[in-house]
């Protein structure tokens, strides 16, 4: 189950259905299929876009 509320690529509510990514000991999840993709080429990126407690999308 992903600890994030929204997804940290497009800031859309994450889905339940769609994948996963694991980085720095959290599991990421996303709105949409090819969000995991973007998220795990570059998720130092990305992983900044959420708030601390990944409720919402800060976009950094």
């Amino acid at each position: 189950m992903a600890w994030n509320k929204v997804c940290p690529v497009r800031g859309n509510p994450v889905e339940d259905d769609t994948p996963t990514v694991e980085y720095n000991g959290n599991t990421y999840g996303f709105c949409c299929p090819g969000c995991d993709v973007k998220f795990a080429n570059n998720p130092e990126k990305y992983s900044k876009n959420l708030s601390e407690d990944g409720s919402k999308f800060i976009g950094r």
